[in-house]
């Protein structure tokens, strides 16, 4: 749902997500009930905290807390005779569309998990470990095994992407656009090598990329990309010795960029809401993902 903001406000003409300023002794979830009811007249009864930005309009800087809104009470109106309109992510059909609400045109279609494959350490079974996830709710998986051969490496890509499908999962294969094109995976995750290398994004493709500073995330928004990892947060079995940035640090690097961002390094179940609270739309995993 967008609303477009009246004539009396400032960036009149343009569209954006319902809501407003917090006043004074609100906390952003208050208000959000209060900015929701006032201006489409809906009592809201579920909403989940979610990414929270920092952006600078008009030389005045803001923090924008949004909120997943699934249940309230009421009809959707228009209480401030503003034009509203529903939208699909992918083909948002209103325009101009305020800069800082796009992030959210990508982030609202990507999972809380990003799964990475991990078959090295699950050899016999890893197969029946992927149909397992599907079946309970994994929808977003990189291909990555840096040890295996290349005819395996491309079996198992076959094997997913078909698993995949049924459920509508999406399927990244790490590091070789043309064997993503070729296999008919979903997008292709390129590492920070190959980021900045990049002349154009792929096109008809899901790109991402591995991302450990801001020189890194500031490319992957120059080139558009849909999503980045940013890591390492924690330190990571698959990098011994190496220091994570912690969790203040992620947040540091990622507040201030218009793009959707997984946390990974040492990353359990655990520590989804601490990612969530901490700005990103969910955790990356190669090694719990499978055995939680």
């Amino acid at each position: 749902m967008l609303a477009e903001r009246p004539i009396k406000k400032t960036w009149s003409g343009w569209w954006e997500f319902p809501g407003g300023k917090i006043e004074p002794g609100e906390t952003p979830a208050q208000a959000l009930s209060r900015e929701l009811k006032e201006e489409i007249g809906i009592v809201v009864t579920v909403a989940d905290k979610w990414i929270t930005r920092e952006y600078s309009y008009d030389q005045v800087d803001v923090k924008l807390h949004f909120f997943k809104v699934t249940k309230w009470a009421g009809q959707i109106q228009p209480k401030e005779e503003q034009r509203l309109s529903w939208n699909n992510p992918s083909s948002p059909h209103v325009s101009p569309v305020l800069p800082a609400n796009e992030l959210i045109f990508k982030a609202i279609r990507l999972p809380e998990l990003y799964a990475i494959t991990n078959a090295e350490e699950h050899p016999n079974n890893f197969i029946a470990l992927v149909a397992n996830k599907l079946q309970q709710g994994l929808r977003l998986i990189q291909i990555r095994e840096k040890v295996i051969k290349k005819d395996l490496y491309v079996e198992l890509a076959k094997k997913i992407i078909g698993m995949a499908a049924p459920y509508g999962a999406r399927v990244m294969i790490n590091s070789d656009t043309e064997l993503a094109y070729t296999l008919g995976a979903d997008g292709v995750h390129l590492n920070s090598k190959l980021l900045h290398s990049l002349s154009d994004k792929p096109a008809n493709l899901i790109v991402s990329a591995s991302c450990h500073n801001t020189a890194d995330i500031e490319k992957a928004i120059n080139k558009n990309l849909d999503f980045i990892v940013l890591s390492p947060v924690k330190e990571t079995l698959s990098h011994p010795g190496l220091v994570g940035m912690g969790w203040n640090r992620f947040n540091t690097l990622l507040k201030k960029h218009n793009m959707p961002v997984y946390a990974l390094g040492g990353m359990q179940r655990a520590d989804l809401k601490k990612a969530l609270d901490n700005g990103a739309v969910g955790i990356a995993s190669q090694r719990s993902v499978w055995v939680d």
